[in-house]
């Protein structure tokens, strides 16, 4: 049962066809990870930083999501000046995606209490699929395709742009990571698709509420032509600027809601921060899973302005 599950369930949510929207890597933790959705985030932050992030989506289904992403970006030329890049590996049932991007982004305006910055990333995309895989289910016996291929490779590349606005306590963002559409195709008959454009658009902000506490809520907007329009919606509390704790809610237009999430950033030392998250899915597949957890670790290269108590400028703290 798990392996028609695995073949029928998984390929017709994830793998390439003739009529749906490939997606993007979905990150539940993604106020803590705007460079994997904006180029115009690099270096907004002010210092050289390296994450690494972990996603299991969906545990005890089979050959379901699993990503894998590190990223590096940093300052350059009076810090009016960001450089990223950004390495995925998203794999799913047999198909294995590698996506690596460069970004580029420069403040169009910056002040004390404003930062404008545009961005332009370009991307490189592999996708790979294992038809040898022994738990591929083949629902047509007499495909010669499917029965014959062991492992297909497709490599495309795109370019992408973004911009990113902050002002005091408040920030917004608006990207397309891919702005045309990369054909996609396996084999000359076998599987098609197009890589469609991917809208995003993400807001938050900073409440102080006492001393020792701040309100942080964020959201992100995701729309994609041919797949449902989805939204995350976060609230989230900052103690003592150590742990920060907070709940999201996403939700699309097909399903309503998709997942209640759980999260924790942990700031274990000045230059240290850990993230964890989980999903507690409620869709149709939540009879089919315990969930998705997510792992986060981050590394800044010297102390940014929030982790020395320096509070003139709240967009740190993005």
């Amino acid at each position: 049962m798990k392996k028609i599950l695995y073949i029928s369930a998984i390929s017709c949510l994830f793998l390439l066809n003739r009529t749906a929207a490939q997606q993007e890597h979905q990150y539940t933790q993604f106020m803590y990870n705007k460079l994997a959705y904006n180029p115009a985030f690099a270096g907004a932050r002010e210092v050289a930083s390296v994450s690494a992030l972990y996603r299991r989506q969906w545990l005890g289904f089979d050959g379901a999501p699993t990503s894998y992403m590190v990223s590096y970006d940093q300052p350059m030329l009076k810090k009016r000046i960001g450089f990223g890049l950004n390495i995925h590996r998203f794999a799913v049932g047999i198909n294995d995606n590698y996506v690596g991007n460069m970004c580029y982004s420069y403040s169009i305006i910056r002040t004390d209490d404003i930062n404008l910055k545009v961005g332009i990333a370009g991307t490189f995309r592999q996708y790979k699929f294992n038809f040898s895989d022994p738990n591929f289910y083949i629902r047509d016996i007499n495909d010669p395709f499917v029965t014959t291929a062991t492992e297909q490779t497709n490599i495309s590349g795109n370019v992408g742009t973004g911009i990113y606005f902050t002002y005091k306590d408040f920030y917004v963002g608006f990207s397309v990571p891919n702005l045309y559409r990369n054909k996609i195709q396996i084999g000359k008959t076998a599987i098609r698709s197009e890589n469609q454009e991917h809208y995003y658009a993400t807001a938050g902000g900073i409440f102080s509420l006492s001393d020792n506490i701040d309100f942080k809520p964020s959201m992100m907007m995701k729309f994609v032509k041919n797949a449902p329009f989805s939204a995350d919606v976060n609230a989230s509390f900052l103690f003592r600027r150590k742990v920060t704790a907070g709940i999201s809610y996403r939700f699309g237009r097909s399903t309503m809601a998709d997942s209640f999430d759980g999260l924790l950033f942990f700031q274990l030392a000045p230059k240290l921060g850990l993230g964890l998250a989980y999903d507690y899915n409620v869709s149709m597949l939540s009879s089919y899973n315990k969930g998705s957890i997510e792992a986060l670790l981050r590394y800044d290269f010297s102390v940014p302005p929030q982790n020395k108590g320096d509070l003139t400028n709240p967009r740190f703290f993005f």
